[in-house]
């Protein structure tokens, strides 16, 4: 592996921490928004949902990536896949064994989806709820690639 790519798994983790920040932010100005009725607060809301998304969604590839290149340094990787499994089954592996992560991408995506017919205070409370949810979401996630679960190879 180059040095680019064994520095993979930290890359996730940042993605991580990013992504526990603006669910950070995202549980408190959308509804200070909400509470104040500044429309300005709340208009943080779709953003912040969009940007939480993307870094969840750039850790969960980066850990495929691992799975597919047997990137063993990564305990997680190490615990769920072998080098005989096919290509297939290792991606498999990623979704069942991360269904939680999983999960939160794909209820961010609707919360995004629905979010564009609502009225901005009401999107605005509902982003602000995802953000409280999946911030405990992303303390956990954190777990995938922690430097706790990294090991020597």
């Amino acid at each position: 592996m180059t040095n680019l790519s064994g520095m993979l798994p930290e890359f996730g983790q940042l993605a991580l921490i990013f992504a526990l920040l603006v669910a950070a932010v995202q549980m408190v100005v959308p509804l200070v928004g909400v509470r104040r009725g500044q429309a300005w607060l709340m208009a943080y809301a779709r953003p912040l949902a969009s940007a939480q998304a993307l870094f969840l969604i750039i850790s969960l590839v980066i850990l495929a990536y691992c799975f597919v290149v047997d990137d063993f340094s990564v305990a997680y990787v190490a615990k769920n896949s072998n080098t005989a499994l096919p290509t297939a089954y290792k991606i498999s592996a990623v979704w069942g064994g991360a269904r939680r992560f999983s999960v939160v991408v794909g209820h961010h995506a609707g919360v995004l989806g629905a979010g564009r017919c609502l009225v901005q205070p009401i999107a605005a409370t509902g982003y602000g709820g995802a953000g409280v949810v999946h911030h405990g979401d992303g303390v956990g996630g954190l777990y995938f690639v922690h430097p706790g679960n990294l090991q020597s190879v």
